[in-house]
């Protein structure tokens, strides 16, 4: 067996292992802190004598096949064969009858398992509107106005819950949302382009016959009608549509009608009469391949329709201003609601002998002892040390921990341009703060770009980075005056992935903070926000007895991970994946890894890349591995606890498994959760915090509400500054630190204070927030991609399309890997490519190839030749080259020549490559696995020979140069040369690449003459984790290293000279036969069964091994230098 198959079985068995059988136990209550004690919107349920009997409340149905009763029911003994009762109904879609059979039978006794107990109490009737555990009032007139179209609802928030001591309780909260008015489409077609405007500009009284919307007004119109549920009017049906899609005019929309073309509008006319607005535009229902069309002015807004759109800033704003209510304010709704419910009157709680007591259960609570935090050295060179009051901390003087130097910074400003002289103010501000703090700054903008009315983001970026790479000016910042906030998606987009320029946004009022009323908070906030981003350090959390022995001398790697998913009717966006790790030992500096994956999936899609990417960053910077990783994982329910943990623990083992075999940290894995209704509310109002009369930030509960049979507790580490504070809730559900309660909950919330971007503490910990955050942007940057058009939308039908043609899951993966392009980010921006896989990993690239003779040359051997790089720059190549048995494709001696090849790399650089990556040409597709078999293991046995530990990650690639694929430019203005071939760098990795192998092709040169043939690569092993973009980037890369002409070349340049190698040899063995220094030998003589015969084969290969081999003077220049 090989090595590599003896590994990959190991590995097997201990994630066999692995498997999980239950969530971790909690290891008792924590007891530091000051004590508290504080309501809670639990309610008890408190359980009555039975006085009711055969009551027909005392069941329960599960919606589908299981009926569950208080009381045994009285029933004949049936078999599934029996005569069953038969009932006829009606649907109100189909409108005809239909039968159904029913069987009712006794089936045992069930035990309630109340671990995941969750569930809805109320009914829906007519003045509520349900959705999910919530029940919203149906207002008698409108709701609260939220422009563009919705209201909001106010309603309740009813969740049973098993709690502390497997008691039941009921979580009762005030809840809201939005609601489309219930009105006609005209109306909210007007709402939307009204905006959120004061002035009505569109109305439905101003609509004429020839009334026609333009151009930009349907873009606006499209996004925000798609999905919304309609009804028609011009027929007497209650039937209920979703809009697919906005399309051209009932006067311009033509079909065939008994064979003769008409419009809609003729349609309509003819049939139910002229339409109002013929010129207006068609809404598309039904299906892609059976549309229907209706006039807008035919469709009614269905009632009680949920918004379930991404809300508007203005929209936001207005909500929280009306929604928010302090805390006391907050629990007496509750009470309130509990009382109006009259849920003790309910015959269906009183069938199964339970009361909802009208009293807030009341809880212990602690609050716990904030960080210190320790900044730079202020006057006098003392280390300023701040210990945060109320979640929040100042001082007269604030030095960052480790200031960063702004070497030169510019200013692009979308305002008007008599804003001119207010933006100049802000920069002197902006200077004098960063300067205060310890960020070295010049006094003034490097450029200043103003842009002009009809300029684009992108045309202004662009301006300013030519000038930047013309005059070689490194900008480290630049300063983006907005002019809304909906341009902060194009600026990201642009600063992050297109020009690779770092941005800081502001908007017109911050700029009037700063530049008019002088706000020091406001000018501090951007100070801390810039030194973050160009590479400083704010602050450090003060060592302590729970940092030394749990983070600080364990190497703590902690890691923040978070999946943020598309809306219901986002059907054309991705799930985004973010996974956050420290880099340094104290915890102060993360760098973050994004991924797209399939749309609405909680499991993240190449976990231990990410993962991998996290520890290879962090031993890059440390020197060492980390002994304890914490990882806090968000966005995970409770129904997924197991299946997440199942599959990502394992994803974290492997990662760590690929830098030794045998390192294995202890690892504590933690959900986070903030989408949940438990608030809690001081008993004494001495003790509540700030204008919402909030629990204090450190307020921890582990007791009373929390599981009864799991480990979690309920932290509010910030301070509520408007409305009432929502704690986090934390389940541990893994840890093999075994940190005591008092050491998770410290931990935790000392997580919370390094943010860095505010001098306040934030509901969750620090790489959470900076995942949800980087989440955040790269859904900017393919919404920007999106919008643009530079990748094209797909819907759920093209993603799940369930067609035999593979047409449909083609372009939605296209589509998925060209998002996955938009949202990496600029090299300028985050740090290259060759640095992260080549430079910093001291990487051996190693080309091998072997010529055969042809079929007529049977006097001739096969050629094997292996070349690798010398330098850590991976420019000067040395080589070994053999001969084998003719027509032999696997290389004899190969882990010689490998160790030939690690020996020069040693000699030269005095250390060993940590990634090792090999290009291996001349093999056909039959024999991928034979070759991977013999040579990986025989580069392993290489890297033992150095000391037994030595375990590089390696990199197989096949390089294929005989196939018949061709690429041609579909636009001509796209080729290149006089043979109109594809571009240098194109790159094809789908559709036409393998359906379950890695594979891609590459067109690297430039074709002169004739078609050029792009090469194509097979990626058979690889343990660097090298995504895409990586891999097809580094290999394009090697394509112009072959240093002999200034062009790039075919194939990676240690091929090339492989086969350079092998070519000369040949001319030596040739040369050699011919002048007789050589016997030529037939096959005959190679195949003889005689000892003559294989002696004379033997010795004349030994001969013509001596003949190729090099001349001292020569050995080590001669092809390469």
């Amino acid at each position: 067996m090989s090595e590599q198959s003896q590994d990959t079985n190991v590995a097997a068995d201990e994630l066999l292992q692995l498997r999980l059988k239950e969530l971790v136990k909690r290891p008792g209550y924590g007891t530091v802190g000051k004590p508290i004690k504080l309501a809670c919107n639990y309610f008890p349920l408190i359980k009555l004598q039975k006085d009711i009997f055969g009551d027909p409340f005392k069941l329960a149905y599960d919606g589908k096949s299981t009926l569950f009763t208080v009381d045994e029911l009285h029933l004949k003994q049936v078999s599934e064969k029996a005569d069953t009762e038969k009932f006829s109904f009606k649907t109100v879609r189909e409108n005809k009858p239909s039968e159904l059979s029913i069987l009712i039978k006794f089936t045992g006794l069930v035990h309630l398992d109340f671990r995941n107990a969750e569930a809805g109490s109320l009914d829906e009737r007519k003045s509520f509107k349900a959705v999910r555990n919530s029940f919203y009032c149906i207002p008698q007139g409108a709701g609260a106005d939220m422009k563009y179209g919705i209201e909001l609802w106010r309603g309740l928030f009813i969740s049973a819950r098993v709690i502390d001591g497997f008691r039941p309780a009921i979580n009762i909260d005030v809840s809201h949302s939005c609601f489309y008015k219930r009105q006609s489409l005209i109306n909210l077609i007007c709402d939307i382009l009204n905006g959120d405007e004061r002035e009505v500009r569109f109305h439905p009284n101003q609509l004429r016959l020839n009334t026609r919307l333009q151009p930009e007004q349907l873009s606006l119109l499209i996004p925000e009608l798609k999905g919304v549920s309609i009804h028609t009017t011009h027929r007497n049906q209650d039937r209920i549509y979703r809009i697919k899609d906005i399309l051209s005019t009932a006067v311009s929309m033509k079909f065939k009608r008994d064979g003769k073309e008409v419009s809609v509008a003729e349609y309509f006319r003819d049939v139910y009469g002229p339409l109002k607005y013929p010129n207006f535009p068609l809404v598309q229902v039904g299906s892609k391949k059976k549309p229907i069309y209706f006039p807008v002015e035919l469709c009614q807004v269905a009632k009680c329709q949920r918004y379930n759109k991404k809300l508007k800033a203005c929209q936001t704003t207005s909500i929280i201003r009306f929604a928010s209510t302090d805390a006391p304010t907050r629990i007496l709704k509750c009470i309130d609601m509990v009382k109006k419910s009259n849920f003790n009157s309910d015959p269906f709680l009183k069938s199964f002998g339970v009361q909802i007591k009208a009293e807030p259960m009341i809880v212990d609570g602690r609050v716990l002892a904030p960080p210190r935090l320790e900044y730079g050295k202020g006057n006098g060179g003392r280390q300023i040390i701040l210990t945060p009051k109320d979640g929040a901390w100042n001082s007269n003087e604030f030095k960052f921990f480790e200031s960063a130097s702004c070497e030169s910074f510019g200013f692009v400003s979308f305002l008007p341009p008599h804003k001119a002289s207010m933006l100049q103010e802000f920069c002197l501000q902006i200077v004098r703060t960063c300067r205060s703090t310890g960020i070295e700054m010049p006094d003034s903008p490097k450029f200043y770009e103003q842009a002009q009315k009809n300029d684009s983001v992108e045309m202004v970026f662009k301006r300013i980075a030519d000038k930047c790479d013309r005059g070689g000016v490194k900008c480290d910042l630049v300063f983006v005056a907005l002019f809304s906030s909906e341009q902060y998606a194009q600026v990201k987009s642009c600063g992050d992935i297109t020009f690779g320029l770092v941005t800081q946004c502001l908007l017109p009022r911050t700029i009037i903070d700063v530049a008019v009323k002088k706000s020091y908070s406001t000018m501090l906030n951007i100070a801390m926000k810039i030194n973050m981003k160009i590479g400083g350090i704010n602050t450090k959390l003060l060592e302590d007895e729970v940092l030394d022995n749990y983070l600080y001398k364990n190497n703590a790697l902690v890691i923040g991970v978070d999946v943020v998913h598309p809306s219901a009717v986002e059907t054309h966006l991705p799930s985004i994946a973010s996974v956050v790790g420290n880099v340094d030992a104290n915890v102060t500096k993360f760098h973050a890894s994004v991924k797209i994956q399939p749309a609405k999936q909680e499991l993240i899609t190449g976990f231990i890349e990410q993962f991998s990417d996290r520890l290879l960053e962090y031993v890059d910077v440390n020197g060492t591995t980390p002994k304890n990783i914490i990882v806090y994982r968000d966005g995970v329910s409770e129904g997924q606890f197991m299946q997440v943990l199942e599959e990502e623990l394992p994803a974290l083992r492997r990662a760590c498994k690929s830098f030794a075999s045998n390192y294995r940290p202890l690892i504590t894995f933690i959900v986070v959760q903030k989408r949940h209704h438990a608030r809690f509310f001081c008993c004494d109002e001495a003790a509540a915090r700030g204008r919402g009369k909030n629990i204090p930030a450190g307020t921890v509960i582990d007791r009373v509400v929390t599981s009864p049979n799991e480990y979690d507790f309920f932290l509010c580490s910030h301070h509520g500054i408007q409305g009432t504070s929502r704690p986090t809730r934390y389940h541990v559900l893994f840890d093999e630190s075994n940190m005591d309660a008092n050491a998770m909950q410290s931990i935790t919330y000392y997580l919370c204070h390094l943010y860095g971007r505010c001098a306040r503490s934030v509901s969750i910990p620090a790489p959470v927030y900076f995942a949800d955050l980087v989440c955040a942007r790269a859904r900017y940057h393919v919404l920007a991609a999106l919008n643009s058009g530079l990748v094209e939308k797909f819907s759920d039908e093209d993603s799940n399309s369930s067609s035999s043609s593979s047409s449909s899951s083609s372009k939605a993966e296209s589509v998925k890997t060209e998002l996955a392009n938009i949202i990496a980010l600029h090299k300028r921006v985050k740090k290259v490519i060759l640095d992260n896989y080549l430079y910093k990993n001291n990487a051996l690239v190693i080309g091998v190839d072997v010529v055969h003779p042809s079929a007529v040359e049977t006097h001739l051997p096969s050629i094997a030749s292996v070349v690798g790089n010398v330098d850590a720059n991976v420019t000067k190549f040395h080589a070994s080259v053999k001969i084998q048995p003719a027509k032999q494709e696997l290389i004899t001696g190969f882990i010689e020549q490998f160790s030939d090849r690690l020996l020069e790399y040693v000699d030269v650089n005095g250390t060993t490559p940590k990634n090792i990556i090999v290009y291996r040409d001349g093999v056909s597709e039959g024999q991928f696995m034979q070759v991977l078999e013999e040579e990986l293991p025989a580069l392993r046995r290489a890297c033992k020979s150095f000391a037994s530990n030595y375990r590089p990650l390696i990199t197989f690639i096949v390089v294929q140069k005989r196939h018949h694929a061709r690429f041609f430019c579909c636009d001509e203005a796209a080729a290149r040369g006089r043979g109109k071939n594809i571009p240098a760098g194109t790159v094809i990795d789908r559709v036409v690449t393998s359906p379950n192998e890695y594979d891609f092709f590459l067109c690297s040169h430039h074709g002169i003459q004739g078609t050029s043939r792009p090469t194509r690569y097979h990626v058979l092993f690889d343990e660097s984790n090298m995504d895409a973009n990586a891999i097809q980037s580094i290999t394009y890369y090697f394509c112009h290293l072959y240093g002999r002409c200034a062009r790039s070349v075919s194939i990676p340049a240690p091929v090339y000279f492989a086969d350079l190698v092998c070519a000369r040899a040949r001319y030596h063995i040739l040369a050699a036969l011919n002048s007789g220094l050589v016997e030529k030998f037939s096959d005959e003589d190679s195949k003889g069964t005689s000892s003559s015969s294989i002696t004379k084969a033997e010795s004349v290969k030994t001969e013509l091994a001596n003949i190729i081999a090099l001349h001292e003077r020569v050995k080590k220049i001669m092809y390469f230098a």
